[in-house]
């Protein structure tokens, strides 16, 4: 258990130490593999409700709010 803690607090050291892009890079990856099956599922109903959303805007049938 001691080793896996030093191993992470030098991994997030490390990703500490690198440039915003590459950090931005790899939180996105680490969030991503949390995600479980469901999650996935509801990302891609998501995905579909704003390309709906969009298409109402464009086609005049609704109005955004600012």
């Amino acid at each position: 258990m001691l080793v896996a803690m030093k191993t992470a607090e030098t991994l997030t050291a490390q990703a500490l130490r690198m440039p915003v892009e590459r950090r931005a890079r790899l939180a996105h990856v680490l969030i991503q593999s949390l995600d479980t099956k469901s999650d996935i599922d509801a990302e891609q109903e998501w995905d579909a409700e704003i390309v709906r959303r969009v298409a109402e805007i464009r086609e005049g049938r609704v109005q955004g709010v600012p």
